[in-house]
């Protein structure tokens, strides 16, 4: 699976911008525009060239043990037959290290799927406190009685979440706060931001239920280090793929290549829209 996008893919170039206020606050804005844009004048023969997946890592030097990593999306490519884009996070020595997936989804899927994947030993229950729904709870990505891979999952409830409802809503922040006891997820639509976050000084103890929160029988600091952020999307893929033939969108062709090949209009929306990525270190837990 190569990692080079077509000639049809251009790629507007990360901006660096400033240092935040605070010395352990590193601020940087991911793309000035749009990350990805698909233009529709591809052909099915150029397309599929040894080609069904790019991503975006963001920076290669930068890996995060803990803290808060705060994400304002304006735009994002799911919710699109044939789509399977995700922001997710990833350590050295997969799974040893572990996968945080902050945003995740495939085809016309209609709220956010939230994952955490390690080696064996960690699984996850949920003291009602926090909104979705528990999917699978072992984290290990082989663990027995689960799908290959799927790790320990939360469905969110919330469709602005995720694709074309979250697009339509003008997007929103994601907030994913990772401590030595859990690694947790808050999503805010656009009109509901806490204006903490919006002044750059984050407190996670004022804001509401999050979306989804991985802690039970699991040391996380064992588990999820070397953090690196991702933005990618890819072109059917594993998950897209094999499930196409039980989707909605298998209407539309036999299969999710032969769909992708021959609809490139289909694609003007698969792009992401991030304003900024910013990160906060705590020197003490909880307080950014």
């Amino acid at each position: 699976m190569t990692r080079n996008g077509p000639s049809a893919m251009r790629l507007a170039r990360p901006r660096r911008v400033k240092r935040g206020v605070k010395g352990d606050a590193v601020v940087f804005v991911v793309f000035s525009q749009a990350a990805y844009i698909l233009v529709d004048d591809y052909t099915a023969a150029n397309f599929f060239r040894e080609f069904d997946f790019f991503s975006r890592r963001l920076p290669a030097t930068k890996a995060y043990d803990s803290g808060l990593i705060i994400a304002d999306i304006e735009h994002m490519p799911g919710g699109i037959c044939g789509t399977w884009p995700a922001f997710w996070m990833f350590g050295p020595n997969w799974p040893n290290n572990g996968e945080i997936d902050i945003i995740e989804g495939v085809h016309e899927q209609t709220s956010n799927l939230m994952a955490m994947h390690t080696k064996p030993g960690c699984r996850i229950t949920n003291s009602g406190d926090f909104a979705g729904d528990i999917l699978t709870p072992d984290c290990d990505v082989h663990a027995p009685g689960q799908p290959a891979n799927a790790g320990c999952s939360v469905q969110s409830k919330d469709t602005a979440s995720y694709g074309a409802w979250f697009n339509a809503n003008g997007g929103g922040v994601y907030a994913t706060e990772i401590s030595e006891t859990a690694v947790t997820i808050w999503f805010f639509p656009r009109n509901t931001v806490p204006g903490d976050i919006e002044t750059g000084t984050p407190n996670p103890k004022a804001w509401p239920k999050p979306m989804a929160k991985f802690h039970g029988a699991c040391d996380i600091a064992a588990n999820i280090k070397q953090q690196k952020i991702v933005f990618d999307t890819t072109f059917c893929g594993d998950w897209a793929g094999s499930v196409w033939s039980t989707s909605s969108c298998a209407a539309k062709a036999a299969t999710c290549q032969e769909f992708v090949q021959h609809n490139p209009t289909a694609f003007k929306e698969a792009y992401w829209n991030v304003n900024y990525v910013r990160y906060f270190s705590n020197k003490v837990p909880g307080v950014y």
